[in-house]
């Protein structure tokens, strides 16, 4: 998954090739380049240091706030199974996030589903009914292969019910997961879609 990612964390060397197809001739220039040589030069000449200086002074202004009061009240964010799938890319080292703010709770998504499996019915419904209340939209169907359905619906419902409780003993006010497919509500159109 993504394999530029870790080889850059992990302090890697590496050549990255890219082309429409294997045929065109700068591609094949290049690859013959990493075969003679084992290093593929690319013209960077459009690259250049973004400086704060630059950037638009509300925009900025926002950032400095938002930077300051992570110092000032630094968050923690809840993190399940970390490194689960082996996205190694994917794991944001502590010593990093650690001085801007920034803490790590390391969470169970097991201990998380089983906290689901004990919120009753009619608190899940409740969720159900705040959902439709502020006017989300949701596109079911009968088919819990392809189609969003009720009951999955309501599975996440046990998952964000005030009732399940927090597998988080700390409260963390961020959560990160490794799962790759998720469900997402669209801003824009409110309307839930599951991503597939």
């Amino acid at each position: 998954m993504n394999l530029r990612a870790p080889l850059t964390k992990a302090g890697r060397e590496y050549s990255l090739l890219w082309g429409e197809d294997f045929v065109d001739p700068g591609f094949r220039s290049k690859l013959r380049a990493w075969c003679e040589a084992g290093k593929i030069a690319h013209d960077l000449s459009h690259v250049r240091a973004l400086s704060a200086e630059e950037l638009p002074a509300e925009e900025r202004a926002l950032g400095e706030a938002l930077a300051a009061e992570l110092l000032a009240r630094p968050a923690i964010m809840g993190v399940f199974d970390e490194g689960c799938m082996g996205m190694f890319n994917a794991i944001i080292p502590d010593h990093l996030l650690n001085p801007v703010g920034v803490f790590k709770e390391r969470l169970s998504q097991s201990a998380s589903y089983h906290a689901m499996t004990r919120v009753r019915d009619e608190d899940a419904l409740a969720v159900r009914a705040w959902y439709d209340k502020a006017g989300i939209t949701f596109r079911t169907g009968p088919n819990e292969a392809s189609d969003l359905t009720d009951g999955q619906i309501l599975e996440q419902c046990r998952c964000t019910s005030p009732r399940r409780g927090s597998p988080t003993s700390s409260g963390a006010i961020a959560s990160a997961s490794s799962i790759s497919k998720v469900s997402r509500i669209s801003p824009r159109r409110r309307t839930w879609w599951r991503e597939r």
